[in-house]
């Protein structure tokens, strides 16, 4: 006996108590796929509402950006003249000041030490002036490559003070979580 032919007559047997369980399964099909047919078209309707209007929706972009990255131009342009005898203050002053811009992100966004973000933020400011002068001495170029990350610098400080003017008590807001709050998806 063939193989379709083994399936017709079982399925002619299923079928010796009438259409309803025909019927029952056709529901329970229609029913998936219509089921299936509404979380997609929720889904795109949901996707396609965030990209339109998410940012008003979720009060604005936030873009975190890590300070770990290669060098820019600025300490490229200024390592690239070699035998200045300034040299050395620039590279020490450029150290400082990438430390100290190291230093920043963990006690404002780790402690919520807003306040005392703020002063380590105007001391990165000097020492960033300062290292752009020590550029200057050494190459003119890498001085004025340094400038957008002053401009950059100087907008975070401003973003720092108002966020400290507005949240004057931020730090005894903050409340270090003793356990995490992820939860073990059980």
């Amino acid at each position: 006996m063939s193989n379709l032919s083994l399936a017709l007559r079982i399925a002619r047997r299923e079928l010796r108590g009438g259409l309803r369980g025909l019927r029952i399964v056709l529901a329970c099909l229609a029913l998936g796929v219509a089921a299936i047919t509404a979380v997609g078209t929720l889904r795109a309707g949901v996707d396609a509402g965030l990209a339109e209007d998410g940012a008003r929706i979720l009060g604005g972009d936030v873009e975190i950006a890590s300070p770990y990255r290669p060098l820019g131009e600025a300490p490229r342009a200024w390592l690239a003249a070699r035998g200045a005898r300034v040299r050395t203050v620039a590279i020490g002053l450029f150290l400082l000041q990438f430390v100290i811009n190291l230093s920043w992100s963990p006690i404002f966004f780790g402690q919520h030490e807003v306040t005392a973000a703020f002063f380590i933020i105007l001391v990165m400011l000097g020492v960033a002036i300062a290292t752009t002068f020590a550029f200057a001495r050494v190459r003119k170029a890498a001085a004025w490559l340094m400038v957008p990350y002053l401009v950059w610098i100087s907008f975070a400080s401003i973003l720092n003070f108002q966020i400290d003017q507005l949240n004057p008590d931020a730090e005894s807001l903050y409340v270090p979580a003793t356990s995490s709050q992820i939860g073990n998806g059980g």
